[in-house]
């Protein structure tokens, strides 16, 4: 199928893949056909070939970040909901950061030099607005620079990995106590999945930053997902043979995700968004069994300033892979369910015998 607009030039040829969604099946261990996705794969051609304007996003490269290979299914998610995707360095005149693009600097590990630095400040200072992703390896200690541009949002990350409670099961996945479920707050990103119950995310792995406090009056910074209370976060200096909690390591609630706001000094707005974890953002798996695409696209859109997508119509699994907590959903059914229902059962078969007497 050809979609097509004569006005802006665009034009998307769509085929059977772009009909259907994969799913992952935990029992075979293989992706297979889960649903069918005519109306998402239709609506997102119509708004991308009609479109004024097509935002850009921009992957920086050169710092040891998430490479193209790291970021395909990022990728492949961002150009069919209507992104351009280029990966840059800043570095090479080849391809350069314009007003109205998406910055997106992922889990860099070696520091900017201050040219490039200065680069990046005078896109913000245009209004640019840029998503960060820092994993709780990501030597931000050894990176003063990096550092520096991070404090600029009010994003100061922690050193350590999170670590759920065990007496917590419902706030991590399995037995996998690093595998955390985070609570998402109702910001100007997330309000709209909250409201849906879209709000089921996974982060593998997972940095802690600051809690929001005070900011200059330019500044304006909300905490975007957030552990529970009991959660603690274990040092990557201290005791890593253990996932017990020990007496040092220092208790939730902790900001795992962070968006901000600046007005710069022209004028305009800058926004920000930080992550803790970037396998949100890179594993497919992650995609099929969580909100994940969701909450990916939320931000794409916040951050590019576009028009929300239609819940209604996005691209849905028939059957989506359960993500719990060590599978307690069918275990509550058994133990709550099946007892209720034998006791109704009970009551339709003695009230009228009772009656008779």
């Amino acid at each position: 199928l050809v979609v097509a607009c004569e006005e802006t030039g665009r034009f998307r040829i769509l085929d059977a893949t772009d009909f259907y969604t994969l799913g992952y099946n935990l029992d075979s261990g293989a992706y297979e056909i889960a649903g069918l996705s005519y109306e998402a794969s239709l609506t997102a051609a119509i708004r991308y070939v009609a479109q004024d304007t097509v935002p850009r996003i921009m992957i920086l490269q050169g710092h040891g970040e998430l490479d193209a290979d790291g970021t395909a299914v990022l990728a492949d998610l961002l150009e069919n909901n209507n992104y351009e995707v280029s990966y840059f360095t800043l570095t090479t005149d080849e391809v350069s950061l314009e007003t109205g693009d998406v910055l997106l600097i992922l889990s860099p590990v070696r520091d900017f030099m201050n040219t490039e630095i200065e680069v990046i400040s005078d896109f913000l200072s245009q209004g640019g607005c840029v998503l960060f992703s820092c994993d709780y390896s990501d030597p931000v200690d050894s990176m003063p620079n990096y550092a520096s541009l991070l404090r600029s949002y009010g994003f100061i990350p922690k050193d350590g990995i999170v670590i759920a409670s065990e007496e917590e099961p419902l706030s991590y996945y399995a037995d996998y106590q690093i595998f955390l479920l985070p609570i998402m707050q109702g910001t100007e990103i997330t309000a709209d999945l909250v409201a849906a119950n879209s709000s089921t995310l996974l982060l593998a792995g997972c940095r802690a930053f600051e809690q929001p406090g005070a900011t200059d009056r330019d500044l304006t910074v909300w905490t975007l997902l957030t552990s529970t209370s009991r959660a603690y976060l274990r040092s990557l200096s201290g005791d890593l043979s253990t996932l017990d909690q020990l007496e040092q390591d220092e208790m939730g609630p902790f900001a795992l995700a962070l968006q901000a706001e600046r007005v710069t000094e022209t004028g305009h707005i800058s926004r920000s968004v930080i992550l803790g974890c970037s396998t949100l953002l890179t594993s497919s798996e992650v995609y099929s069994m969580t909100d994940a695409q969701e909450f990916i696209l939320r931000v794409s859109e916040y951050l590019a300033g576009v028009e929300a997508t239609d819940l209604n119509i996005m691209a849905k699994q028939a059957v989506r892979p359960s993500l719990g907590t060590g599978n307690m959903v069918m275990g509550h059914a058994l133990v709550v369910l099946l007892p209720l229902g034998v006791l109704i059962t009970a009551c339709f078969i003695l009230i009228p015998r009772y009656r008779k007497r």
